[in-house]
C-alpha cells in the first residue's frame, strides 16, 4: 500500500471501521476468557473484565504465588505470566496475568481448563 492508498483509507474512515471490527474481536475473546475462568473456578476466581488491553488478571483461592503454579502450568501446556513483577512496591504472588489476544475461543476455553488442571495439582 502506497502513501496515496494509505491517505484515501483514512479519508475514506477505514481505520475507524477496523478499530471498531478488533475491538468487537477482543471484546469476545476477552467475555470468553471470563465465561471460562467463571465456569472452571467459580467463586474461587477472583477477576475484573478490563474495559481495554489483551489481558485479564486473575487470582484463584489455594494459590498464594503465582510463580509457583507456572511450572505446573507449563506442564499442562499453557501460559501466563505471575503478576509479582509488575507490581512497583508491593508484590501481590497470587495475581497472573492472562492473555486473550492471540488465542481463539475454543482455545481460550482449552487453556482455562489445562489451568485448572494445573491449579488441582498445585493444591
Amino acid at each position: 500500500m502506497d502513501s496515496a492508498d494509505r491517505a484515501h483509507y483514512l479519508e475514506a474512515g477505514g481505520l475507524p471501521a477496523q478499530v471498531a471490527r478488533k475491538v468487537a474481536v477482543y471484546r469476545g475473546k476477552r467475555d470468553r476468557l471470563a465465561r471460562a475462568l467463571r465456569e472452571a473456578f467459580g467463586a474461587r476466581s477472583r477477576f475484573a473484565e478490563p474495559a481495554g488491553g489483551m489481558f485479564l488478571w486473575a487470582s484463584v483461592d489455594g494459590i498464594d504465588d503465582a510463580a509457583t503454579l507456572l511450572p505446573l502450568a507449563i506442564a499442562e501446556k499453557v501460559l501466563f505470566v505471575p503478576g509479582a513483577g509488575f507490581y512497583a512496591e508491593r508484590r501481590t504472588r497470587p495475581t497472573f496475568r492472562l492473555s486473550f489476544a492471540g488465542a481463539d475461543p475454543a482455545q481460550i476455553g482449552d487453556g482455562v481448563s489445562r489451568l485448572a488442571q494445573a491449579v488441582a495439582r498445585a493444591r
